[in-house]
């Protein structure tokens, strides 16, 4: 493809980006083939522990050993999908400019600092959902703390007393509106750092 850097309209460059992708699927996809298999993967080996301990009847008792997993699961998929992501950032920019591209050229060329985008794209992260993050925590929190207490003032009948329901709507109704602006805190970050990991990958920035 003959490089093009040149000022583009949204049209034009969703039109570049849609004969970027569909004039080399293959190598696009192949990048992303590590990730989608470790997700499989991990996916099905989360199905059948989460089997096995309701078929031994020890799911409590290996609570413990399924969060491990879960959180297993979190760091490898964010370590594929990291990989994956400056790796195509590599390959889009060689297409783009002419230059060969292959699946392993792509992966050789951004192991040298893959710790580095690992690390931005952690920063972007908590930049950008931070606020979301928090305001679920805090609404399952209040409303864990609400059933206890309610629970326990009401006895067996809590989930039928209108004032608790009141009181768990009024707190649904809060972390509703609270959302709103959390969300478009988060859409303009993202739309801010959006081009963050490229410019590492590309202009070799640090984060």
């Amino acid at each position: 493809m003959e490089p093009a850097l040149r000022p583009m309209g949204l049209g034009e460059i969703l039109d570049r980006t849609a004969q970027l992708y569909r004039g080399n699927f293959l190598l696009f996809a192949g990048i992303f083939v590590p990730y989608a298999s470790c997700g499989l993967v991990l996916g099905l080996l989360s199905l059948a522990l989460r089997e096995w301990t309701r078929a031994a009847y020890a799911a409590r008792a290996l609570l413990w050993l399924r969060l491990s997993v879960i959180g297993l699961d979190w760091l490898l998929l964010f370590l594929a999908a990291g990989a994956a992501v400056a790796a195509t950032n590599r390959a889009v920019a060689w297409v783009h400019l002419g230059e060969p591209a292959t699946i392993r050229g792509a992966y050789q060329s951004i192991r040298p600092r893959l710790g580095r985008y690992l690390w931005l794209m952690t920063v972007i992260f908590f930049a950008v959902w931070t606020p979301v993050a928090v305001l679920y925590l805090g609404f399952f929190a209040v409303a864990a703390y609400l059933h206890v207490n309610l629970r326990a003032a009401a006895g067996a009948h809590a989930a039928a007393n209108p004032h608790a329901m009141l009181v768990f709507g009024l707190v649904a109704l809060t972390f509703g509106l609270l959302m709103i602006p959390a969300l478009i805190y988060a859409i303009l970050m993202g739309l801010r750092y959006a081009l963050a990991l490229p410019a590492c990958v590309l202009e070799e920035l640090s984060p």
